[in-house]
């Protein structure tokens, strides 16, 4: 094996364990990812986890008091609405620091990559064999 070609190598593998590296504090920074909200009465704060899941929720406890838990629903489901919208998008941005460029079009508003996008259309549907 040549100098040339050995130096190519070396330069392929630093590159793949730069890449590890970052995929895995990816995988940390993503696993870590929370985001808080507050309704917009400012009566109930709620915080979520990556997926989405309510992890925490604080609501006014006068606000319970005068108008009983039933009534804050609308606030509850609010708060947790806007938290996990925005613990999308620190998703798709961390995603997006990531991924090549050309991946910028299967990233999904949740963060998520549409598979499908990737995947070369399917050829009987232009041109209509098979049907």
């Amino acid at each position: 094996m040549g100098t040339g070609m050995r130096a190519e190598i070396e330069t392929m593998l630093k590159e793949y364990r730069d890449m590890r590296v970052r995929l895995v504090t990816l995988t940390s920074e993503l696993a870590a990812l929370t985001a808080t909200a507050r309704s917009t009465d400012g009566l109930v704060r709620a915080t979520v986890n990556p997926h989405g899941n309510l992890v925490d929720l604080e609501i006014d406890e006068r606000a319970v008091q005068r108008r009983g838990l039933a009534a804050l629903v609308p606030s509850i489901l609010e708060a947790t609405g806007r938290a996990s919208t925005e613990v999308r998008a620190r998703a798709r941005t961390a995603l997006r620091g990531f991924l090549p460029e050309w991946m910028d079009d299967v990233l999904r508003a949740d963060g998520t990559v549409d598979v499908a996008a990737l995947l070369p259309g399917d050829p009987t549907a232009r041109t209509g064999v098979g049907r």
